[in-house]
């Protein structure tokens, strides 16, 4: 026998009611969360592939939004012990204090803190930077610099890839990038990355974001 979840009771105009069946009732009360959860993701699914240029959307919608820098910073600690670090923008040499992590493309935009579009940058510049965009053309070739500097101190110091090893769950979710750093040809993993950020960069100064420059 087939119970369905409810049926319409008619009566004269909006006297007519819904009567939900009680076994069906009590399941929705039982499961309600993930009902909701479901009913969540069906939405994020549907939004995310309406609007293909707008990377994120679930988490844009999560409510909690928490940030996932503490090992990052980590990491270039370690490379600054190793290695002189220059801030992309200023061309400041950077230390253990004066520093930030700073979203090349702004965090407002991907709202995820993958380890390849993060770069440490000196304070006083990052706050300039704001929520902008920085000059492709004129910052993008150091950015990429930088971040093979990064690569290059992980395939060389072991305290430098047990760093690494620690970002890999909380900056490292992007199919494309999962193993990006285990790449053993440079110049294979420079293309990934602008390759990859050149249409996110892009898509961003369509949705209106404003590109800064020092």
């Amino acid at each position: 026998k087939i119970v369905l979840p409810y049926y319409i009771r008619y009566g004269a105009g909006l006297n007519s009611v819904v009567v939900w069946d009680d076994s069906w009732a009590q399941m929705i009360k039982d499961n309600h969360l993930i009902i909701v959860e479901w009913i969540r993701a069906k939405k994020i699914i549907y939004l995310q592939n309406r609007n293909p240029s707008v990377p994120g959307i679930i988490y844009k919608l999560d409510a909690e939004g928490t940030r996932k820098l503490d090992y990052v910073r980590g990491l270039w600690n370690g490379v600054m012990k190793h290695d002189h670090i220059i801030d992309v923008y200023s061309g400041i040499e950077l230390n253990g204090k004066r520093y930030d992590i700073d979203h090349f493309i702004p965090w407002s935009y991907v709202t995820t803190d993958e380890l390849w579009n993060l770069v440490p940058a000196e304070k006083a510049v990052n706050i300039k930077k704001s929520n902008n965009l920085p000059d492709w053309s004129k910052y993008f070739r150091k950015f990429l610099d930088g971040q093979v500097q990064l690569f290059d101190s992980i395939h060389k110091y072991d305290d430098i890839r047990d760093l690494f090893e620690k970002c890999r769950k909380d900056n490292l979710n992007a199919l494309w990038a999962a193993e990006l750093y285990d790449l053993n040809d440079r110049n294979q993993f420079k293309g990934l990355i602008e390759e990859n950020m050149r249409p996110v960069y892009t898509a961003a100064r369509i949705q209106g974001y404003s590109i800064w420059f020092m």
